[in-house]
């Protein structure tokens, strides 16, 4: 096959991949930006549309590259920085290095968060007789102090302590 053969069967492949994500995952532009731009990690298809499906902007681009010291796998990366809509995600990770931790809850606690509420929350709960688990699970998607004062207003309800974590959780502010 000659090279004017494979280009043209390259850019046709490309053609359709790209036809089937803008329509078939109604893929936005920014969304499709990110998946060619995400091609510089040397990530897999399959990688690159989890990384960039939903995103609305460069930043799971540019969160994924500020995590690349870090030693995660590709995989906790991606997690981390999917959809991301800001650097926030990545903020709250590097805040919360240190925090005893393991990875997967930095990530877990960090993922999908606009703000870094939920480095300060789990901060804030280091004296709750809880678990990591417990606190990265009342912590996560936090936009503000409240799930941590929920728990602490509320710990002698009277509810179990796995129950108050998974009521003050869904707590969302009015």
């Amino acid at each position: 096959m000659n090279t004017i053969t494979r280009m043209v069967k390259t850019a046709l492949a490309g053609s359709i991949l790209a036809s089937i994500l803008i329509s078939e995952l109604a893929w936005t532009d920014d969304t499709w930006e990110c998946f060619l731009r995400s091609g510089e990690f040397l990530l897999s298809v399959k990688q690159r549309v989890k990384l960039c499906s939903g995103a609305r902007s460069n930043a799971p681009l540019r969160c994924f590259a500020r995590t690349y010291p870090l030693g995660m796998t590709e995989d906790q990366k991606i997690t981390l920085c999917q959809a991301a809509p800001s650097d926030a995600p990545q903020r709250c990770f590097f805040d919360s290095l240190g925090h005893g931790m393991s990875l997967d809850q930095q990530i877990k606690l960090c993922n999908s968060t606009n703000t870094t509420y939920p480095i300060q929350c789990y901060d804030n709960s280091t004296q709750l007789p809880i678990s990591n688990d417990q606190k990265v699970t009342l912590c996560t998607n936090a936009t503000s102090e409240e799930p941590f004062s929920c728990f602490a207003n509320h710990i002698t309800s009277g509810l179990t302590l796995d129950q108050l974590v998974r009521l003050c959780s869904q707590f969302t502010p009015s």
